[in-house]
């Protein structure tokens, strides 16, 4: 072919429209941030046009790993991928020839259409090189980020799920690359009419469009929803649902103020997570339930984040939780409470386990490693249970039942109470959530996570953990599993409860019948002679009792007149 003609051709190619022309659509899941760190664990690809007319069936491989190079706990944990899976994985050279096979059917120009190519790149790059002698891509890419960019400077987040979402797409859970590789396909659908909106329907415009500089974002960031939305929403307490176009639940959650507490999400960009900004670019409009209260917002929340599973809520959702129950001696425990098993509800079995462990190795003198959460030598461990038995005039080769240490665990949170209250340390001011066995109510915008940057690991590894600090530890446990083991009991004397309480100018009440919340006109007798009293109820009612007990402490923390009946102490919180 003489130069002429080839430049002909290339004019040709660069004047195909977009909504016709076949591309490939890749996706890839790897172990690292780059191959110089990490290794391609997964590859998917399809072929489709963005007028819909032509599709191939979707491919997609896990890779063998090399076997020095297991996945990473948080790759497993964000892909879901784990060492089983790759039982099916196949090898370099069987991925780069089914991909070589897919890039013959596609017509000139090769498009390969990728969200965030900059990631994949250089995966698919070395892929080439290693197995296919390739010194360069067998196609052009085209990135969907990139053209989101340029058509849309002021959006909170352009991640795959955030664009989707904004797009009207009804995003589910996008772990896999064959799910990215889906969502792909469609964003450029979506995008592609943007382009034509724009005049931008040749390969050619549209390198020009993605030559030109992204324009600069503006101070304040755009929103799919319309302002108006939530800045007319009521001045009450209630709960409120962020809604994608489609309807979809995105985020739960409660306020005292419906306007205030919605309008805080879309205020600023500074200290928002990129999860908080990829929901908010997602949310289309808010629904809304008005509440008398603060509590019954609280309450109303867990229903209603139970009911929908919304993908941006973090607590109060069932994931892999269960409710526990162990027997009077604590050597068995069961899902189901029965007269075997009655001492309940728990929500995990760690500080009960670590007592009977502990038990264990003081009557054998055989050391059990787990008996504490920490690497600690055994040597240092073995001297930390001494000192704990001196402490409290035991010693090696007593047989101590887990129901005597947990009594002692009982007295020293009691103690530990008394003391706090002699001090003042019940004040508003004072933390009542600090010891919680889980957070009730994480706020996704507010949350605060460890930044290990800020600690410097030789400090670490050169602290030295003395026998006196393991013996605290032990103690922290057992005060730890003896105050699980009151808000059992307290949770259990909620269930069947008649409160009343004031907010602002009304005097307010509810009834608790059997861990649901009757209705303010609605009347019920207790069942008081249920011996059982969680036979019959879930996790839901659980946490809607835990919620409850919460926010009951927090109103008792903050002088507020409340009478509860039959009296529950809330030992747990003072």
């Amino acid at each position: 072919m003489t130069a002429s003609s080839k430049r002909r051709k290339t004019a040709k190619d660069n004047k195909f429209e977009f909504s016709e022309h076949v591309c490939l659509f890749v996706d890839c899941q790897t172990t690292g941030a780059s191959p110089a760190n990490g290794n391609l664990l997964e590859l998917a690809w399809c072929t489709a046009n963005a007028s819909g007319s032509s599709y191939t069936p979707l491919q997609s491989y896990l890779i063998r790993q090399p076997e020095d190079h297991p996945i990473p706990p948080r790759i497993q944990m964000l892909t879901g991928i784990t060492a089983e899976h790759l039982d099916q994985a196949v090898p370099h050279s069987v991925l780069v020839k089914e991909l070589r096979r897919s890039l013959k059917r596609l017509p000139e120009p090769k498009l390969c259409i990728i969200h965030y190519a900059r990631f994949e790149q250089p995966f698919l790059l070395s892929l080439m090189q290693e197995h296919a002698r390739m010194q360069a891509l067998p196609f052009e890419t085209v990135c969907t980020f990139e053209i989101a960019r340029r058509l849309y400077p002021n959006l909170p987040s352009r991640g795959i799920k955030a664009l989707g979402g904004f797009l009207g797409m009804d995003m589910a859970e996008l772990k896999r690359s064959s799910s990215h590789v889906a969502a792909t396909v469609e964003i450029w659908r979506h995008l592609v009419d943007c382009l034509l909106e724009q005049k931008i329907s040749t390969l050619s415009e549209l390198q020009e469009f993605l030559a030109s500089p992204a324009v600069a974002k503006r101070k304040r960031l755009e929103y799919p929803m319309e302002k108006l939305k939530r800045l007319n929403l009521p001045d009450v307490p209630g709960v409120y649902r962020m809604l994608s176009a489609s309807n979809r639940v995105l985020y739960v959650g409660k306020a005292t103020s419906l306007r205030a507490r919605v309008n805080s999400h879309f205020r600023g960009r500074k200290n928002k997570s990129t999860k908080a900004l990829e929901l908010l670019t997602q949310v289309n409009h808010v629904s809304i339930t008005e509440c008398r209260s603060p509590l019954e917002a609280a309450l109303l929340e867990v229903d209603e984040i139970k009911r929908f599973n919304p993908p941006y809520n973090t607590s109060l959702k069932a994931g892999n939780r269960a409710l526990l129950y162990f027997s009077r001696q604590f050597d068995a425990i069961s899902e189901t409470q029965d007269f075997l098993h009655p001492i309940g509800p728990f929500t995990s079995s760690y500080s009960i386990d670590s007592i009977i462990r502990l038990s264990n190795t003081i009557y054998s003198g055989m050391l059990d490693p787990f008996i504490i959460f920490t690497d600690l030598e055994p040597d240092s461990l073995v001297d930390g249970i001494r000192i704990f038995l001196q402490r409290h005039d035991l010693e090696f080769g007593q047989f101590i039942p887990p129901r005597t240490l947990l009594a002692m665990g009982l007295s020293m949170f009691r103690r530990q109470r008394l003391e706090a209250r002699k001090s003042k340390l019940n004040d508003i001011e004072y933390d009542i959530t600090s010891a919680s066995e889980a957070d009730l109510h994480h706020d996704d915008d507010n949350a605060h996570e460890p930044d290990f940057e800020d600690f410097d690991q030789e400090e670490i590894d050169d602290l030295e953990v003395s026998p006196e600090d393991v013996a605290d530890q032990i103690e922290r446990m057992l005060i730890g599993a003896a105050r699980a083991y009151i808000v059992s009991k307290e949770l259990t004397r909620l269930l069947d409860t008649r409160i009343t309480f004031q907010y602002q100018d009304q005097k307010l009440g509810l009834q608790v019948r059997h861990g649901a919340i009757l209705a303010p006109d609605e009347d019920r007798e207790p069942d008081e002679k249920l011996e059982l009293r969680w036979r019959q109820l879930s996790l839901c009612d659980y946490d809607r009792m835990r919620v409850l007990l919460t926010e009951l402490a927090k109103m008792r923390a903050c002088r507020q007149e409340l009478v509860i009946e039959p009296h529950i102490p809330f030992l747990s919180y003072f």
